[in-house]
């Protein structure tokens, strides 16, 4: 049942409102004639002349049960269903969180700079779905594909190197191949028939060479076979850095070593991809700028909008008619 902007979940209650309306007003009725509670004669005889209040007394009654029925119908907003359709692509981010990431070649480190680039390029999205994956020696979904930026740019605001605890040894190190099997696992995940079309993509950002898990040329093999173009971007300057890292609780400075750009130049050439090498921020956005350019496909959306219980107003109605009353009785008695 629909009232206004409202429904009652449970609508058939409301037939409970014609007994309680039949037995306030026969209580009513029956008390102007005869003695029914003796509680009830002593306010007749409290009232005397004031007809009007004695009356209003009733009204309060039937105006509290009302508002006790109307809470037990379970008064919500209306759900709305809404269907859009979306051209763009699916874009699944994996995203080097390695110690080296914490090199200070790029200001103020790589990291904060990928993450600066990430920030921009989600908040210029409009209808491509953008999933993020973290890895240093095993990779982590952190979001899945979603139109939702404002989360991904939540999430991406508070990545760090401890977002995977790399104190344990097998997280320690640069698992690629791992990352790009997430990601295509990810991208595959929410391949149906109405998005087949859109055009699936990987844009892989790290700053070593694979040294863990699955070889990067196995993972390219089924991320090939898959359909999936892949970017690749090298992070940092063409010489050795350092990062500084705590050691047993003692800083320790380590000397980071160049990308492996062979193999990030061979996985995009074959899965049709570009590589790129970035040893400053606006080399890193020129990535993103050609993804804008490519073919792009239609998906449905479907929105939903969470059913909200209407229990306030409602609420603060019961306690108007019962401090109403209270005060009422309170008042004829002084």
């Amino acid at each position: 049942m629909k009232i206004l902007d409202i429904s009652l979940t449970y609508a058939w209650l409301l037939w409970l409102l014609i007994p309680i309306l039949v037995g306030v007003w026969y209580l009513y009725r029956r008390n102007t004639h005869t003695q029914f509670f003796s509680g009830f004669t002593e306010l007749r005889q409290i009232y005397g002349h004031h007809a009007w209040w004695y009356r209003l007394q009733f009204v309060f009654i039937f105006l509290i049960l009302f508002a006790f029925v109307i809470l037990f119908t379970f008064p919500v907003k209306e759900q709305i269903s809404e269907k859009t359709y979306k051209d763009g692509v699916d874009i699944e981010i994996l995203l080097d969180v390695s110690y080296s990431m914490m090199a200070e070649d790029l200001a103020p480190n790589r990291l904060a700079v990928a993450k600066e680039v990430i920030h921009n390029f989600v908040s210029e999205q409009v209808s491509n779905r953008v999933g993020l994956v973290v890895f240093s020696g095993r990779p982590f979904s952190s979001l899945p594909l979603t139109f939702d930026y404002k989360i991904i740019e939540k999430i991406v605001s508070r990545i760090s190197t401890d977002i995977i605890n790399q104190e344990r040894t097998n997280l320690q190190g640069t698992a690629i191949g791992d990352a790009m099997m997430l990601g295509m696992d990810n991208l595959e995940k929410k391949d149906t028939e109405e998005n087949a079309t859109r055009e699936k993509v990987m844009i892989l950002m790290t700053d070593g060479e694979a040294n863990k898990w699955v070889d990067p040329m196995i993972a390219l093999k089924a991320v090939k076979e898959a359909g999936i173009k892949v970017y690749t971007i090298g992070i940092g300057g063409q010489e050795p850095s350092y990062v500084t890292v705590d050691t047993f609780g003692l800083p320790q400075r380590l000397q980071v070593w160049g990308v492996d750009e062979e193999t990030l130049r061979q996985i995009a050439s074959e899965t049709w991809g570009k590589y790129y090498r970035a040893t400053d921020e606006q080399e890193m956005q020129q990535i993103f700028e050609d993804i804008s350019k490519l073919e792009t496909g239609r998906i449905e959306v479907e929105s939903i909008h969470t059913n909200v219980p209407i229990y306030l107003p409602i609420v603060y109605f019961l306690l108007f008619c019962m401090l109403g009353y209270m005060g009422l009785l309170v008042w004829k008695r002084m």
